[in-house]
C-alpha cells in the first residue's frame, strides 16, 4: 500500500563501473536563453546523460554523461547530441576518478558508508 500510493520509494547508489561505463564527462553547454528548457529536456531524454542542471556564468547548462568508453562517448557527441538544435556550443571535461557519489563514499572501486 505504502508503495502504491508513492509513499515508500527505493533508490539504488550502483557505480557504473561496475556495469561496464568506464567514461563519465561533464558537458558545459551555452544556448540562448530562450532555448534554455527545450535544449536542457531533449538532452536529459538522452540514454547517456545521468543528469542536466541550468547553471549561471558563460555556460548556462550542464550535463553529465556517462558512457562505456572513449568511442562510445564520440559516438553520443557526434551523432545524438550533435542533432540537438540550439546547442551554440559547448566545452567538455572527462573525469578520471570518483572519489565520492551523491552522498557515498568509494574506497577500492567499491561504495562504503560514510562515517558519522
Amino acid at each position: 500500500a505504502l508503495e502504491a500510493a508513492g509513499t515508500l520509494i527505493y533508490d539504488v547508489d550502483v557505480l557504473p563501473q561496475r556495469l561496464g561505463f568506464d567514461v563519465n564527462a561533464m558537458i558545459w553547454l551555452t544556448t540562448a536563453p530562450p532555448h534554455l528548457e527545450s535544449v536542457g529536456r531533449q538532452i536529459a531524454a538522452h540514454a547517456e546523460i545521468a543528469s542536466v542542471a541550468a547553471i549561471s556564468g558563460r555556460n548556462n547548462l550542464m550535463a553529465i554523461a556517462i558512457c562505456r568508453d572513449v568511442d562510445h562517448l564520440y559516438r553520443y557527441l557526434s551523432g545524438t547530441f550533435a542533432a540537438v538544435a540550439h546547442v551554440q556550443t559547448y566545452d567538455l571535461s572527462i573525469r578520471a576518478q570518483r572519489l565520492k557519489q551523491t552522498a557515498s563514499l568509494i574506497s577500492r572501486g567499491r561504495l562504503i558508508h560514510a562515517r558519522s
